[in-house]
């Protein structure tokens, strides 16, 4: 009957009820390792794919270049695969809440009027 009230008042807090500890008391809820204090990703969009993200994810914990904690919100567990193999990787794509396709693309077209500034001051 215990559980079974847990259960129900877990559900409706919005905490799993099934992460259970041997002493049958709900398991705390925990951040990812190294995540920030407020533990919400920077980002909405995946920065593997370009897919809305989705919360039912771990997010992946990455160091920017100038040394902030954030996590990583991933649409998938492959791309939280790829994220947790190289954060480093994705880390820029997600604070710029782009995919890495989206940053991509901006390098492209950033090279191209490069190459056309040149060409037309000559």
């Amino acid at each position: 009957m215990r559980f079974a009230l847990t259960a129900i008042l877990s559900l409706a807090l919005g905490i799993n009820a099934f992460a259970v500890v041997d002493d049958g008391k709900p398991a705390p809820v925990v951040p990812a390792p190294g995540a920030p204090a407020d533990s919400k990703a920077v980002n909405t969009i995946c920065p593997a794919c370009g897919h809305d993200v989705d919360a039912k994810v771990a997010p992946v914990a990455a160091t920017t270049k100038d040394g902030k904690k954030v996590l990583i919100a991933t649409c998938s567990e492959a791309c939280m695969k790829k994220c947790t193999e190289h954060p480093e990787k994705y880390v820029d794509a997600a604070v710029a809440n782009k995919s890495m396709k989206d940053e991509k693309k901006e390098e492209k077209m950033e090279k191209k009027e490069e190459k056309k500034a040149e060409h037309d001051h000559k």
